[in-house]
């Protein structure tokens, strides 16, 4: 038992230290909701793509994107929320599988030679100062945040660009606009607008929405960031990007040019470091699964399959 037991953890050890993966493929499924993904993407230039490098590679259709984020969407803020780092090397995760160095040559193996910027997206807890900082000793100089970032609302609308001083170095923050988020990713602003309650009600909401912040103050430029959800559908993307290029009153622009905009506040100070106990609770279940999993697949390696050869 010693004996295997040293043999699972040396094997554990050279997987833990392995940089590139084998095991991700599309199902037929999968791969219909890429297609469909690929034709709207290719029909809005305007609207920016942030790829997953590792599905990006596997994926048939690969459409031209702003940027890549952390490899397999690794969640950033959970990683730190947790702060167990021994639990995620036990269940195979590195920090070298997820820093942007890495994205970048998972994208080129995809056959593109001009590496996109990096952003760090989001995860399921809030962007903390111990995150962002997580984020970037990484090698991500810009992360993308919801609503939940900024606390403090304001009256009007305002340019979602924060710069905020860590550790690591200066993180540029690019927050969602809370309003046009929520209808972007097809959920009605609240429970009482029942006009909200369809496709066609939450557009036209959404439009209208755009063009009363254009009015609030018509001489000012202000970048605002609206984003999609994973899960939302290719004809859905296709209405709010046709509707948008139609709206005379905006200017749709690229995240490169919001991230070099006057950032609305610079400051050390962001959400206070309070974790999600339910979001970090299931984290932790999740790890141990995966470690069990991994355990149980060492074990197959070392003990059965090398004895049968």
């Amino acid at each position: 038992t010693d004996k295997a037991d040293k043999s699972d953890n040396a094997d554990a050890s050279n997987a833990a230290k392995a940089t590139d993966t084998q095991a991700i493929s599309l199902s037929e499924q999968d791969a219909d909701t890429a297609r469909s993904l690929g034709q709207t993407f290719a029909k809005h230039r305007s609207l920016q793509v942030i790829a997953d490098p590792l599905y990006w590679r596997q994926s048939a259709v690969q459409p031209s994107i702003a940027g890549i984020l952390q490899p397999a969407d690794f969640d950033i803020t959970a990683y730190t929320a947790l702060d167990d780092t021994a639990a995620y090397e036990k269940a195979g995760i590195t920090t070298e599988q997820w820093n942007a160095k890495q994205a970048a040559a998972w994208y080129a193996d995809g056959g593109d030679s001009e590496t996109p910027s990096a952003y760090a997206w989001q995860g399921n807890n809030c962007w903390t100062l111990d995150a962002l900082t997580a984020a970037r000793e990484q090698g991500y100089d810009t992360v993308i945040a919801d609503a939940s970032f900024d606390a403090d609302q304001t009256e009007a609308v305002h340019t979602g660009t924060y710069v905020v001083h860590t550790p690591a170095g200066d993180v540029t923050v690019l927050k969602e606009q809370s309003t046009l988020g929520t209808l972007a990713k097809g959920q009605a602003t609240s429970t009482d607008a029942q006009a909200e309650s369809s496709d066609a009600g939450r557009l036209a909401r959404l439009i209208a929405q755009s063009a009363f912040y254009q009015m609030e103050q018509p001489y000012t430029s202000r970048y605002l960031l609206m984003t999609f959800s994973r899960t939302t559908e290719a004809s859905w993307i296709d209405q709010v990007m046709s509707a948008f290029e139609q709206a005379s009153w905006l200017n749709l622009t690229d995240l490169k040019t919001m991230a070099k905009a006057d950032p609305y506040n610079v400051s050390d100070s962001v959400n206070p470091d309070k974790a999600d106990d339910a979001n970090t609770a299931n984290t932790r279940s999740a790890l141990r699964q995966l470690a069990d999993s991994r355990h149980d697949i060492m074990r197959m390696a070392t003990s059965i399959l090398r004895n049968e050869i």
